[in-house]
């Protein structure tokens, strides 16, 4: 699996099975770790492909955030976080799923997304 993305890119290129998808960085809301597969959100559908969240980290530009070890997070789309408990959500616009938010990045992540 190799997923490629050069600074100019837009779009983020992941393999699955024969096939090369392109996802606008843009359409992605956020991923989430599931068992041992990384599950890309978008408005429309989610691609299930095999790639660690930590590669993919390293291939996202800026608006992009880890709040959680199995999440990245597209803080254009972030609208609010919910405290449920000693657990943290993180809602997205015109989406009903929602990302967990570790206690130890929310400071981090209420600067990052205030700035």
């Amino acid at each position: 699996m190799v997923v490629l993305q050069s600074p100019l890119q837009k779009d983020l290129m992941i393999k699955q099975q024969n096939n090369i998808s392109f996802i606008p960085l843009d359409d992605i809301l956020f991923i989430e770790r599931v068992d041992r597969k990384a599950v890309i959100h978008t408005f429309n559908k989610k691609i299930q492909f095999n790639e660690s969240l930590t590669s993919l980290e390293s291939k996202l530009d800026s608006r992009f955030f880890t709040p959680h070890r199995s999440y990245i997070i597209n803080l254009q789309y972030l609208t609010r976080i919910e405290a449920i408990g000693q657990m943290y959500k993180a809602h997205f616009k015109n989406y009903e799923e929602t990302a967990k938010v570790s206690k130890h990045k929310l400071v981090e992540l209420q600067k990052y997304k205030s700035l």
